[in-house]
């Protein structure tokens, strides 16, 4: 089966929103990150289709073909975890199984905190608990090193620059190494898209989320790359431990992009998980 565009209004903002599986299938909300967009999941979508679900992936807002509000205050995360409520609503569905990567795992351990009746099972790769975000000095000095971009993107303006300097080439230095020239293609397509590179790094310039509670009673699958180049083993233990229902799980020689790189060993964690 096909994946399908759609552009969907939702009560707060309009997302370009990619779908593909049979209508009474199980579904699955699939969160992209920095600095992706809904093809991101592209080939996980279509293997998991074959496996019998239904796959709803948004360019999250601020991204590729989704409106760009502007100012940062839009990008709260917030605003972030109602667009995943307010989506699969408009589908009809009033619990699911949800999914993210980078931010997108960000915004989906915040959406399942937020709203736990609505999460059924919650699968996470390379993002990080808010809790465990702002207790990040706690990690010690590799994740300290490893996440020097979250100030770099407080700067205003140079981080713009550098971003969309020669043809944004910062960017796909900081992306997937395994992506060929057609998908590179596709990716500068969606940077090029106006405003893009000013919302994608609001998202950074966003203050914290505040949880009160940050146990997360349903089931908890987080998939690590063990060369992530951004995010400690050690962080994702960190996160581990508020998910009393949770399992951890290290890909080994995996890079931070798993559903690019680790494609068959993440649709087949991902069928199990959500079976």
């Amino acid at each position: 089966m096909n994946i399908i565009e759609q552009r969907i209004k939702l009560p707060n903002i309009t997302l370009n929103v990619a779908i593909a599986g049979r209508l009474d299938a199980k579904p699955i909300l699939l969160l992209h990150g920095y600095p992706d967009a809904w093809f991101g999941w592209e080939k996980v979508m279509l293997e998991l289709v074959k496996d019998g679900f239904r796959v709803i992936a948004p360019d999250q807002r601020g991204y590729n073909l989704s409106d760009k509000p502007e100012g940062v205050k839009p990008y709260h995360t917030e605003n972030m975890a109602q667009d995943a409520i307010d989506l699969m609503r408009n589908f009809g569905y009033e619990t699911f199984d949800l999914a993210g990567h980078d931010y997108g795992a960000y915004v989906a351990w915040n959406t399942a905190l937020k709203y736990p009746e609505k999460v059924n099972r919650l699968l996470i790769m390379g993002g990080l608990h808010p809790t465990v975000v702002q207790n990040i000095k706690d990690l010690g000095w590799r994740q300290w090193v490893k996440s020097w971009y979250l100030l770099f993107f407080k700067l205003k303006k140079f981080p713009e620059w550098l971003m969309t300097k020669d043809n944004f080439k910062y960017l796909h230095l900081n992306h997937s190494k395994s992506l060929n020239s057609q998908e590179r293609e596709r990716y500068t397509s969606a940077w090029s898209q106006p405003n893009t590179v000013e919302s994608i790094i609001n998202w950074y310039r966003v203050p914290l989320m505040k949880i009160e509670n940050p146990i997360l009673q349903m089931p908890v699958l987080i998939l690590w790359g063990e060369k992530d180049l951004y995010l400690t083993i050690k962080s994702a233990e960190a996160c581990l431990e508020y998910c009393p229902k949770g399992e951890l799980k290290i890909i080994n020689e995996a890079s931070h992009w798993l559903m690019l790189e680790e494609t068959e060993r993440v649709v087949q964690e991902m069928t199990t998980f959500f079976a």
